[in-house]
């Protein structure tokens, strides 16, 4: 007859008295690389930094919102960090025609991305990357050259829908540009005589 616990099964103390003498090896470590942070479905990068660079060179800097529906979600959120909410839009036809203004402002608009750094899970991504502005055409809305050459430097900080990898916000952090720049400056001016 075996003496056992209250609480415990004779299965349970059986096991212990069968193996009180021997010395049991120890469980082997996780295998490298050890999990940290997210644990979860492997994301693809690749897909997301495709898209930022659409995001960037297409949309940004040739002044093609066409290819917004492939990368972006519907309800694509676009807050520009100035707090002035003259730049911010809401969907697909909101985030297009911030770019179509921005670049009818800036018809010779080159963007280039500095570096693109994703979370561990592939929720988020901060983007680095400057802008040079030459005002030395017409813009296509009408706007006349300024002679104006400038370099604006941002950080974006993107999020992208799980899953599917669409961007569904961008919070953007920049400098001005030296239009950008002069108006603010003007109104300013003028507000402050009023």
């Amino acid at each position: 007859m075996l003496l056992r616990p209250i609480g415990t099964s004779g299965a349970t103390v059986a096991k212990q008295q069968r193996g009180a003498g021997r010395v049991r090896a120890a469980r082997a470590p996780y295998p490298e690389p050890y999990p940290t942070g997210h644990v979860g479905p492997s994301v693809d990068t690749q897909k997301l930094r495709h898209n930022v660079e659409l995001l960037y060179a297409e949309a940004l800097g040739r002044g093609t919102p066409e290819v917004l529906p492939s990368i972006c979600h519907p309800s694509v959120c676009y807050c520009d960090a100035h707090g002035d909410g003259g730049h911010d839009c809401f969907g697909l036809r909101g985030l297009a025609a911030a770019l179509e203004r921005c670049t009818s402002a800036h018809p010779l608009l080159r963007v280039v991305l500095d570096s693109v750094a994703f979370d561990p899970s592939g929720a988020t991504a901060t983007v680095e990357w400057h802008a040079t502005a030459a005002h030395l055409l017409p813009g296509s809305a009408g706007v006349p050259p300024s002679g104006l050459v400038s370099i604006s430097y941002g950080i974006d900080q993107l999020t992208f829908q799980p899953g599917s990898g669409l961007i569904t916000s961008i919070l953007s952090i920049r400098d001005r540009f030296a239009a950008e720049a002069a108006e603010a400056a003007a109104s300013g001016a003028a507000s402050g005589d009023g």
